[in-house]
């Protein structure tokens, strides 16, 4: 794959005073530079274009871009007009319109656009040199639009591609704009572009795109958008043979890792060097994430001990299973070992009441909506356009269908020539009832085409707006939503849910804030039937068919006691295998079942879900995460297959990046403290709380900085 921004925000001052020197013969050191000056003394004559008196001032803009004042070179510009700021650029071809883009605001790239243009006025061809220089591609090929997309700034995106920027220009290793988008983790870059038609599985020259990067680099946010609208495409190798789960696995990152399994990414792929994401992870002592990479199944995945890294759909085969179990076991007990323990009335009543709540409360659990997070799909004014436009389209379209054919009128011709008139009305008649029908065929499916398209950009503009004006980290991207605190998606049942704890195959549904408390309430039945069946069948283990005091008073003994004494000595065989069978089972079952109860209680407690507390170990390096480390060694050998030496403006940051990530960090969950009031609070008040709801996008004129 091929060179990509530098983003090690550790630059020293006189790192980044040497990529910037403003000396004569680097300016126009490279043969863009110089065919661009060329074409721009030929529209200004060469007092203008080498006006002494402006020296001094460019001078001073020189100086201001070496500290990265870019107020004090607006506040220049506004007291120097005619200032001839389209020669100004370093010997990386950085002009100032590129210096805006990547570290100002929509306002300060709109005035020195706009200053540009004035300082041309009415030149011959203006036009033609303002959009070679918004589209000015420096030494390494990058354009203003590529940093903006790096930036992730959608409202300087837009206002460059309404001037006339290239969203399908590529760098000189091919990197388009949805690469440089993967690479600084912006969603909202790639969702932009995806809305314009901008292909997104458009690769660069190394076959590498924009998931590869994405997964390459760690860039979660990106990865999230991408595997939603590459479903089909997880598994394409670049011109190394490595796939988008190769790299992630190169990267260290084991979020990403997840995803790509969860989405069905091929951990058997072989890359050129024929080997597989395990196997690399073995090289680099990603062990945790080897262990998520091998081989699937077993029976820890099977009893939901272990998290299943594949994707999963809704299937009730465990839920039938469990239904299996509870009544063969039950059943046992009622047909073989309740008739001899007639007389404990006291273990039966409370053994019945668990077997009921156990019934009732699975139920619940089981069809109870855990709390499905749904949004709502808002169209604003901008999306009412695309919308009118596609009206006019499909009209165009119909129109065009309901002209007459030629080949129809060249037909009815021969027709009235070679036979009698009242023929060629016929034949007429029925080439048109004919054509009616396909052109009803069509224009049906030409409305159907319409309709999910425009469907599409209304998901895609609302989506942008939600990305605008939100945490990027907590966007939703499958239900196109703001995730409220502690809610997840969860990939088997596709949907996000509140206050998500886990998704439990034995019950075939996800256990939220609205199934939190039947979920509790069956597991703890169900401990407590099966310790109660464990005592019955101790009872019935330990009693004798010819006790004397009890005889009498059951039916079975008496009829055990008249059995000859082979028979007896056969029932008694079966009375404990029977009971050594059910025993086992109920006892196996109850071993896990009391390690469940007892990490589901501590959650309860702590007013915590099974989802945070996994996290909570992630934090303390139970899974391995992208730290920088992995990332960038690798980077930095991959760097070296490149053709060129030097990084990219090593100025750029992504402080957006760190902030997500710190807050990516940030476990929401209520006190540590065991308490009755967190189990109150996970069991009643969650399902009621306002704040664990849907969230409207917040609306917000501020513009995080690049």
């Amino acid at each position: 794959m091929s060179q990509n921004f530098q983003r090690n925000p550790a630059v020293s001052e006189k790192q980044m005073r040497n990529e910037s020197q403003f000396t004569e013969s680097q300016r126009f050191s490279s043969f863009a530079a110089q065919s661009f000056v060329s074409e721009l003394k030929k529209v200004l004559n060469d007092d203008v274009f080498n006006d002494e008196g402006k020296k001094a001032i460019i001078q001073r803009i020189e100086e201001k871009l070496l500290d990265n004042k870019y107020l004090d070179i607006i506040e220049i510009l506004k007291q120097n007009k005619d200032i001839n700021i389209l020669k100004i650029w370093d010997r990386k071809g950085l002009t100032l319109i590129h210096r805006m883009t990547l570290h100002m605001k929509i306002s300060e790239v709109k005035f020195i656009f706009q200053y540009g243009q004035d300082y041309l006025k009415d030149a011959a061809q203006k036009n033609t040199i303002i959009q070679k220089w918004l589209n000015f591609q420096n030494e390494d090929g990058f354009t203003a639009l590529h940093y903006a997309s790096f930036k992730g700034d959608i409202d300087i995106i837009k206002y460059l591609i309404s001037q006339g920027s290239d969203s399908l220009l590529v760098n000189k290793n091919g990197l388009n704009v949805l690469h440089i988008a993967a690479q600084g983790d912006q969603p909202i870059s790639i969702c932009y572009f995806d809305s314009l038609g901008v292909d997104l599985n458009l690769t660069d020259y190394k076959g590498g795109t924009a998931l590869h990067w994405a997964c390459y680099l760690g860039s979660e946010n990106a990865v999230n958008y991408l595997v939603s609208k590459m479903k089909d495409k997880l598994n394409i190798a670049d011109g190394e043979g490595l796939t988008p789960l190769h790299l992630a696995v190169i990267s260290g990152n084991a979020r990403v890792v997840r995803k790509l399994l969860q989405r069905g990414a091929n951990r058997n792929a072989l890359d050129n060097n024929l080997k597989t994401p395990a196997q690399l992870a073995d090289e680099n002592e990603y062990h945790n994430i080897q262990q998520m990479l091998e081989k699937t199944g077993g029976f820890q995945e099977y009893c939901n001990i272990k998290q299943p890294f594949k994707p999963m759909d809704k299937n009730p085969r465990q839920l039938l299973v469990l239904f299996f179990l509870l009544f063969f076991s039950q059943g046992a007990i009622i047909t073989f070992i309740i008739p001899c323990l007639s007389y404990h009335y006291i273990e039966l009543g409370i053994w019945a009441f668990f077997l009921i709540g156990t019934i009732i409360s699975l139920l619940f659990a089981w069809l109870k909506n855990p709390g499905e997070v749904n949004g709502i799909v808002q169209v604003n004014q901008q999306q009412s356009n695309s919308i009118k436009e596609n009206e006019l389209y499909q009209n165009n379209q119909k129109e065009q269908i309901e002209q007459p054919s030629p080949r129809l009128n060249e037909h009815i011709t021969r027709s009235n020539v070679n036979n009698s008139m009242n023929e060629a009305q016929d034949l007429s008649q029925n080439l048109l009832e004919e054509i009616n029908t396909k052109n009803q065929t069509s224009d049906q499916n030409t409305k159907k085409k319409n309709s999910q398209k425009q469907k599409e950009i209304e998901t895609l503009n609302f989506l942008i707006n939600l990305y605008q004006n939100n945490d990027v980290s907590k966007i939703c991207v499958e239900c196109c939503i703001v995730k409220p605190k502690r809610s997840r998606h969860c990939e088997t049942c596709k949907k996000c849910i509140r206050v998500y704890d886990h998704h439990c195959p034995w019950i075939n549904n996800c256990v939220g804030a609205n199934n939190y408390k039947y979920f509790i309430m069956f597991i703890l039945f169900m401990w407590c039937n099966m310790l109660i069946g464990l005592l019955l069948i101790f009872l019935h283990i330990t009693s004798s068919y010819s006790d004397e005091e009890v005889s009498h008073n059951n039916w079975i003994f008496n009829w055990y006691s008249d059995l000859s004494s082979q028979t007896q000595d056969t029932i008694q065989i079966i009375k404990y295998i029977v009971s050594g069978i059910v025993t086992l089972l109920i006892l196996f079952f109850f071993v896990l079942h009391s390690i469940l109860c007892f990490v589901q209680l501590n959650n309860l407690f702590l007013n915590q879900t099974t989802f945070e507390r996994y996290n909570i170990h992630q934090q303390h390096g139970n899974e391995p995460e992208n730290n920088g480390d992995g990332a960038n060694n690798v980077s930095s050998k991959r760097s070296e297959q490149s053709s060129t030496t030097d990084a990219n403006p090593s100025i750029i940051q992504s402080n957006s990046r760190t902030s997500n990530q710190q807050n990516r960090n940030k476990l929401v969950f209520g006190a540590k403290k065991i308490s009755f009031k967190n189990a109150y609070l996970m069991c009643i008040q969650n399902s009621n709380d306002p704040q664990y709801d849907y969230a409207p996008p917040i609306k917000s004129n501020q513009q995080q900085s690049p």
